[in-house]
């Protein structure tokens, strides 16, 4: 079975579930004006919706053209993934191409591949078809309205098809359809009969309205004869009369579109700010108006960790490796500040790892970093007790996923292995069967190690004395932080390398 990997999917775990990041729908969520008015009268779901799906198609037709010339080629689908497999299936020819971008979302490429035609590099001019996705997802990038029909110009010969998506286009600005190709219908016109050269629109309107569960797409076809063929061949009836009825109030609801303009840009421009401050190896991609943020961490260990990290906080994002290969690359949705401020804060342990064979990176006395190894089990002494709750959590986490994940190691005393930070991670590799345990090996006893702000009667003797003679104290008794060359204070954990472990 060639299933379609989609953010969204994996969020299955046994974690307290608080906001989703994985997915790029609209940030105010769905239309609640538009859910009570679809709940008002739902007796016409006794009903097939009407085949023409009027008046709702007339109405799409009206708030996509609005001001400029109409194109009444319209075909609606069940998302856009209908309409995606409809149009490629109805397109002869053996080749085609994607965009300059070096990925887009996989919708094209699947359904190119069953219908046989050979995948070719962008730039390849002789191509039957050419799907481009604009605003890109993932990578952001994006191309207006000019540079689009330079594009097409340059890099499409006549007598071939070209789709362009358009489904995030709606996040641009109030104006955004005059930066759209939907602006621009008698330019396709022309581009048919002169050139035979013929351009599709495509557009998901369930991220933008946020109803990925009711699934809407449309699908501008260039030509009539073109609109007949697809139609000869769609099924009937596959867009159901609840998302009908649901779109077709939030095309008109202009003030759930401002919002959706103005917000976005600003809470965008929030997240990326934190984490330019906080990650500034971190390279943060796409236009300002978009509903994500695809970002390429330079280190696939690191871009694991934070997926798996935002996974069990209950907020998670997308990684770059699944469906992309992008193994460095993660992708967050733009949510509300208390929602990102919550992701955010489970990344923290993570500001200082961009290297992680040992953290040389970091500003550190050298004699701090003893060694990197795999310690037997039984050699390794607790000086605390566990959270069990907490061990819980994190069992439950890591047994939830693949037979490999990346976790920090534990940090050890190198006189004495006893674990300075990560009790809850040791108990957990330990109930997973694990002989050897990744440790950083530290000379515990450096005067740039301080066992806890508060508690200045507790000792670092104390620490030890206490691994040693299995007289645990209380849970998060000790609170390590280290000092950097710089006269700063950090958390003990940002020295930890991370590393996989194989769970089975």
């Amino acid at each position: 079975m060639n299933t379609q990997y989609h953010g969204g999917q994996d969020n299955n775990i046994k974690i307290k579930f608080k906001e989703d990041f994985s997915v790029t729908t609209n940030i105010l969520g769905s239309n609640s004006e538009a859910l009570e008015y679809i709940k008002k009268d739902i007796s016409d779901i006794e009903h097939y919706p009407p085949q023409t799906f009027e008046p709702y198609i007339t109405n799409l037709n009206n708030f996509i053209f609005k001001n400029y010339k109409s194109n009444e080629n319209i075909i609606l689908g069940n998302g856009a993934s209908e309409l995606i497999d409809l149009v490629i299936r109805s397109i002869e020819g053996s080749t085609w191409k994607p965009s300059k971008s070096d990925i887009q979302y996989l919708e094209y490429e699947r359904a190119s591949s069953n219908t046989k035609k050979r995948k070719c590099i962008w730039d390849d001019k002789n191509t039957d078809l050419t799907c481009l996705i604009n605003p890109n997802n993932p990578t952001g990038d994006y191309l207006n309205i000019h540079e689009m029909k330079q594009y097409i110009l340059n890099n499409c010969n006549s007598n071939s098809h070209v789709i362009i998506d358009e489904s995030m286009q709606p996040w641009h600005s109030k104006e955004w359809i005059s930066d759209s190709l939907l602006s621009q219908t008698e330019w396709i016109d022309e581009m048919a009969k002169d050139n035979s050269i013929y351009i599709y629109i495509i557009h998901s309107w369930t991220k933008f309205f946020s109803c990925t569960g009711l699934r809407y797409g449309s699908l501008i076809c260039p030509t009539k004869d073109i609109y007949n063929k697809i139609q000869s061949i769609k099924v009937p009836w596959s867009v159901n009369i609840l998302a009908l009825r649901y779109i077709d109030y939030c095309i008109n609801d202009t003030k759930y579109m401002e919002e959706t303009w103005n917000k976005t840009k600003e809470l965008r421009k929030y997240q990326i700010d934190k984490i330019n401050s906080t990650f500034p190896n971190w390279d943060c991609k796409g236009k300002e108006f978009l509903s994500w943020i695809w970002i390429n961490t330079h280190n696939e260990d690191v871009a694991l960790l934070a997926y798996n990290l935002c996974k069990y906080n209950g907020t998670p994002i997308r990684l770059g490796t699944f469906g992309y290969k992008k193994n460095t690359y993660i992708r967050i949705a733009v949510r509300e500040k208390k929602f990102f401020d919550d992701l955010f804060k489970c990344l923290l342990p993570l500001k200082s790892c961009n290297n992680f064979n040992l953290p040389i990176h970091l500003n550190i006395n050298n004699n701090i970093i003893h060694s990197f190894e795999w310690v037997n089990l039984n050699k390794i002494k607790c000086h605390e007790e566990y959270i069990f709750e907490r061990h819980n959590k994190l069992y439950e986490y890591l047994t939830s996923i693949d037979n490999t994940t990346s976790i920090p190691a534990i940090i050890i005393c190198s006189k004495t292995f006893v674990i300075i930070d990560g009790h809850h991670r040791f108990s957990v590799m330990k109930k997973l069967g694990l002989n050897s345990i990744p440790c950083l090996l530290i000379n515990y006893f450096s005067e740039d190690i301080i066992v806890h702000f508060k508690n200045k009667k507790l000792t670092k003797n104390d620490i030890i004395q206490a691994g040693i003679n299995n007289n645990f104290l209380p849970p998060k008794s000790s609170e390590h932080m280290v000092l950097d060359n710089n006269k700063n204070y950090l958390p003990l954990q940002v020295l930890s390398p991370i590393v996989l472990i194989k769970l089975n």
